[in-house]
């Protein structure tokens, strides 16, 4: 969980464009990532990975509490665009929009979803 929040919050100033709008991942500009954090992130792992213990519910699709999280759909549609699965991909950011509760991100997704099926035909 340290090394989630870690990571997570390491890119935080570039998440939200100037006029708030989610930015995507591979848009973001890499450059302004808090170094510091990702360091820690980094350091936090290691030292789970050499105490011997599984990752946790962190690492894992099944688990229950990531039943209802729009953002694991939403990579895995990222994921699935690299792979040129672009129906399948489609679907994922079509479920994530559905999950999420912020306007903005289920805008983003849609068009995610869209371009996934304008480019698959």
């Amino acid at each position: 969980l340290v090394a989630l929040m870690e990571l997570q919050s390491s890119r935080f100033r570039t998440r939200v464009n100037a006029s708030g709008e989610p930015v995507l991942l591979m848009d973001q500009n890499r450059a302004a990532w808090d170094r510091l954090l990702i360091g820690r992130g980094l350091a936090a792992l290691e030292r789970a990975r050499k105490l011997g213990r599984s990752l946790g519910p962190y690492a894992l699709r099944d688990e229950p509490a990531l039943k209802d999280y729009y953002l694991l759909p939403s990579v895995r549609g990222d994921l699935l665009v690299k792979l040129d699965r672009l129906a399948e991909a489609g679907g994922e950011f079509e479920r994530a929009a559905v999950m999420t509760k912020n306007a903005s991100e289920r805008a983003l997704l849609l068009k995610r979803a869209a371009a996934c099926e304008q480019d698959g035909r």
